[in-house]
């Protein structure tokens, strides 16, 4: 198929844009990465899952801008608009999520203070009845007034699957 140079401009303008939204989610990506630390097996899958779909849409691109015919220029593009974010917008873009993650952690540690503190006062309490009831179980299991069968069955209707 004949394409103008106009036509080819246009493409290699589109795959350019294509490389840039690549580049950015990924960037997402890797911002994830550092909020949250992750295995290196987790990182492979996700890279890999990434650039399948990166893959993926390449191709559903190329169907539709050009009927499947893949250039060399279509490449230089992509690799040109990835190339133009990791320069210019990638390094602020990483700044901002990490400020913005370290900001949401300390909303949800404020969020959550009241909720450490009613469980700073009430889990001593909580222990100490726990541990009540296991002392005079335990008595009675010892001495025999309450068969240790009969326990047991009293749980399992707890734990009973309906």
């Amino acid at each position: 198929m004949v394409i103008t140079m106009a036509g080819q401009f246009k493409q290699l303008v589109i795959m350019a844009v294509f490389g840039f939204c690549a580049a950015f989610l990924y960037d997402i990506l890797r911002a994830s990465r550092r909020v949250a630390r992750q295995s290196t097996f987790c990182v492979s899958v996700q890279d890999i899952l990434f650039w399948v779909l990166c893959a993926v849409c390449t191709m559903l691109l190329v169907f539709r801008i050009n009927y499947g015919e893949m250039r060399a220029f279509m490449f230089f593009g992509i690799t040109v608009g990835a190339m133009v974010y990791y320069a210019v917008i990638s390094p602020v873009f990483l700044k901002i999520s990490m400020v913005a993650a370290n900001t949401a952690a300390a909303f949800l540690k404020l969020a959550a203070y009241p909720f450490a503190c009613v469980i700073r006062v009430v889990k001593p309490k909580f222990k100490y009845f726990v541990n009540f009831v296991k002392k005079y179980l335990n008595f009675y299991i010892k001495y025999g007034k309450i068969k240790s069968g009969s326990i047991c069955k009293s749980v399992g209707i707890i734990f009973k699957k309906h």
